[in-house]
């Protein structure tokens, strides 16, 4: 009887993390434009670092709401006309 119920607890304790995962929907994806290239390059390097850095953060805590942060990022161009 004492060997069930620990076999019991066993497949408890493997099935907890994959029923945890499962309820984990995709990333929160977030798109960035940033000026990747043109004029304004030399700030969007830096920008993109931090933002890089605080999705790191996020899903360190957790994450929001239980999903992983997730930066796309998009080039503008340095171009007004390009970013919209």
């Amino acid at each position: 009887m004492m060997r069930r119920g620990w076999a019991r607890l066993a497949a408890a304790a493997l099935l907890i993390p994959a029923m945890a995962s499962a309820a984990r929907a995709e990333d929160y994806t977030i798109n960035a434009i940033l000026s990747l290239t043109g004029n304004g390059a030399f700030l969007a390097g830096g920008q993109k670092k931090v933002l890089e850095l605080e999705a790191g953060i996020a899903n360190a805590q957790g994450g929001v709401g239980g999903r992983n942060v997730r930066f796309i990022f998009h080039d503008d161009q340095s171009s007004a006309q390009v970013a919209v």
